[in-house]
């Protein structure tokens, strides 16, 4: 079943991660929005600066897709994206 027509059920991230790499968009788009508001945070919190922190999060959710397109797997989602954060935020200043 796609998983648009899954309306008011809340997939874990395992079971969105599975959806993405089988080419599910919007799996991959249901993991952006359970993240991207504390995924921001953290990198404005580290560049101090709104413009750089949002190419962070571009570049986390980029490399996330290219990871979904290569069915690599991702054993806990929170964890990669959060490092994944910290390391371009890291990197950004």
């Amino acid at each position: 079943m796609p998983l648009s027509k899954q309306k008011g059920k809340d997939l874990s991230d395992k079971e969105y991660w599975k959806k993405c790499c089988q080419g599910d968009e919007q799996a991959l788009f249901s993991i952006h929005e359970r993240y991207r508001i504390q995924l921001f945070g953290i990198a404005y919190a580290m560049t101090k600066k709104r413009e750089i922190a949002q190419q962070v999060l571009q570049e986390v959710f980029a490399h996330l897709h290219q990871k979904s397109q290569e069915k690599s797997p991702i054993k806990n989602i929170k964890n990669f994206l959060t490092d994944l954060t910290k390391t371009l935020s890291n990197q950004a200043i």
